[in-house]
């Protein structure tokens, strides 16, 4: 299960023993999600409008000395953001990384998601349908697709 789902990871039992105790940060720029019905999905990429980085909310487990998996906790989508799609990775800004990171806290503190102020900061990029390929990997597929292309 590579997402927890924030209202439930606290309790559930597949998921509630790393939130006591594995928590960790999942470093990114940004995130795709696609949007549309049908055949025809267009491809968004949400990224902070500053350049600066991201930390979702992850929880990892362990067997053997050994890290077996690593899950990012997702939330409701706010704002323009729920245009695109319904979740959302959970992102943490720098000053929640120690509680987060602590182990222990207050769920609902640790689980809250994103202010307004912080949603508006993040931008929402239509890009090239070339991103729903896993052999494709470059710059180029966070670039805005040319205007002929979304015909």
């Amino acid at each position: 299960m590579i997402n927890a789902r924030a209202e439930t990871v606290a309790t559930s039992p597949a998921f509630a023993p790393s939130f006591a105790r594995r928590r960790c940060l999942v470093p990114a720029d940004g995130w795709y999600e696609w949007a549309g019905t049908g055949k025809r999905k267009q491809a968004y990429y949400m990224t902070p409008m500053d350049g600066s980085p991201l930390a979702f909310a992850g929880l990892w487990t362990m067997s053997g000395g050994e890290v077996l998996t690593c899950s990012i906790v997702t939330t409701a989508a706010l704002g323009g953001l729920a245009r695109v799609h319904d979740r959302m990775p959970l992102i943490l800004p720098g000053d929640r990384w120690p509680d987060w990171l602590a182990g222990g806290g207050d769920p609902a503190d640790l689980l809250r998601p994103m202010t307004p102020a912080e949603l508006e900061a993040i931008e929402v990029r239509a890009v090239r349908p070339d991103v729903g390929n896993v052999r494709n990997n470059g710059p180029e597929l966070i670039t805005p697709p040319a205007q002929e292309l979304l015909f």
